[in-house]
């Protein structure tokens, strides 16, 4: 099986919200926007809500860091990722 970082990927922002004080984290591509108390807190809910999302908890998903503000998500089932994509562009 491959890895994670073998595998697609997708471009996502992280964002302070000020008016909150939550950190907020996006998937533009997938349409996937969540938050969290601080950007290690962001990330897990970011995965949670992608497995949630695709129905699989043993979906493998990792998050490297571009810039401060930004990051790539790869997964070694980009078909699965593919299909949400798919379903949630407008």
């Amino acid at each position: 099986m491959k890895t994670a970082v073998e595998e697609a990927s997708w471009l996502g922002v992280l964002c302070s919200d000020e008016d909150s004080g939550l950190i907020l984290i996006e998937i533009p591509a997938l349409a996937v926007v969540t938050c969290g108390d601080d950007a290690d807190d962001a990330r897990k809910m970011l995965i949670k809500e992608l497995r949630l999302l695709v129905d699989n908890d043993d979906l493998e998903l990792a998050i490297e860091p571009l810039t401060e503000d930004t990051f790539i998500l790869k997964t070694n089932d980009p078909q699965a990722l593919e299909a949400l994509e798919e379903q949630r562009r407008p």
